[in-house]
C-alpha cells in the first residue's frame, strides 16, 4: 500500500444529532466522497473508517465534518506504520513500576507501567488448506492421507483427493507506548507464566487474564476489544510493516491496532513522545 490514496479518512465523532447517513452527506457536499461512492453506502458507528483517500480529500472531509461540531482525523500511511515494526515479547513479569521481560528478537525489555498508553487486543482468525493426496495401503484400497501423512479414509474406487479447511484463532494484544512503540503479546507463542494460577487452557481465555492483568498495573492506559467489529477496505490486505511476517502477522490487524490507538491518542490529546 502506498502513493497518494494511503491516507485514512477517519470518523471519530458525529456532529450533535446528525444521523450516519446525514454525515455521508456532508463528506459528498465537501467534495470527500463521491455521490456515485456513497450511493449504497453507509458508514459504521464511529470510530469508523470511511476510506483511504488522498491527502487534499481528507483534509476537505475533516475540515467539513469538524466545522459542522463533529471530530474526524485523517492520518497518512507513515504516521500509522509509525515508529516501526512490532516487537513481540516472549515473557514479562510485573516488576514495581515496570513490565521487565525478553524480546523474541532484540533482547531485554523493560516498559514502564505509566508509558503505556493503549492496550488492543483481538483474535485473528486463519484457515489452512490442509492437501490431501491419496496413497496405498498395501491392501488394494485407495487411502486419503493428510499432510502429515494420517490416514483419514479409505476408498474403494478412485474418488478425487480432496482438501481440507482448518479454522484457528490466533489471540493478539498489543500493548502501544508513551514513545510510539508498538509490543504485541502473540498467542502463538506467548506462554502466559506471568499468569501463574490464573493460567486457564486455551489462547483466548488466557490472552483475556493478560489484557485484565494490564489493564490492573497500567491504570491509565485506555483498553479496546472492538477489533471483530472492524471491517477493513480491500486495500488493508496490502499493509506492511518492517519486520512483518507475510504468514504469521495479520495485516488488517496490525493495521488496525495502529489506526485505534492514534483514534484514542486524538481523544486524549496525546502525542507521540509525551
Amino acid at each position: 500500500m502506498s502513493g497518494a490514496m494511503a491516507h485514512f479518512l477517519t470518523l471519530i465523532e458525529a456532529p450533535g444529532g446528525w444521523s450516519l447517513e446525514q454525515v455521508m452527506g456532508l463528506l459528498v457536499e465537501v467534495g470527500a466522497v463521491s455521490a456515485e461512492a456513497a450511493r449504497g453506502r453507509s458508514l459504521r458507528s464511529p470510530p469508523c473508517l470511511v476510506g483511504l483517500c488522498t491527502e487534499e480529500i481528507g483534509r476537505l472531509g475533516v475540515e467539513g465534518i469538524v466545522r459542522a461540531g463533529g471530530d474526524a482525523m485523517c492520518p497518512g500511511l507513515a504516521e500509522v506504520v509509525g515508529h516501526g515494526g512490532t516487537r513481540k515479547i516472549k515473557h514479562f513479569e510485573v516488576e514495581p513500576g515496570y513490565l521487565v521481560g525478553e524480546l523474541w528478537r532484540g533482547g531485554a525489555v523493560g516498559i514502564a507501567l505509566g508509558d503505556v498508553q493503549v492496550l488492543v487486543r483481538g483474535d485473528v482468525r486463519t484457515m489452512v488448506h490442509q492437501s490431501a493426496v491419496r496413497g496405498s495401503i498395501g491392501t488394494g484400497l485407495d487411502a486419503l492421507y493428510t499432510a502429515e501423512g494420517a490416514v483419514t479414509r479409505a476408498l474403494n474406487d478412485a474418488q478425487q483427493a480432496r482438501s481440507k479447511k482448518i479454522v484457528g484463532v490466533s489471540a493478539k494484544l498489543d500493548i502501544h507506548t508513551r514513545d510510539g512503540a508498538v509490543y504485541q503479546l502473540d498467542g502463538d507463542k506467548f506462554g502466559y507464566l506471568v499468569l501463574g494460577d490464573m493460567k486457564a487452557q486455551g489462547d483466548v481465555t488466557n490472552m483475556d487474564r493478560t489484557l485484565e492483568l494490564l489493564e490492573h498495573v497500567c491504570g491509565n492506559a485506555v483498553s479496546d476489544r472492538l477489533f471483530s467489529q472492524f471491517k477493513a477496505p480491500a486495500q488493508i490486505g496490502r499493509f506492511r510493516i518492517p519486520g512483518m511476517k507475510i504468514n504469521n502477522d495479520d495485516p488488517g490487524f496490525a493495521f488496525y491496532s495502529r489506526w485505534i490507538a492514534m483514534v484514542y491518542r486524538h481523544v486524549a490529546g496525546w502525542s507521540v513522545g509525551r
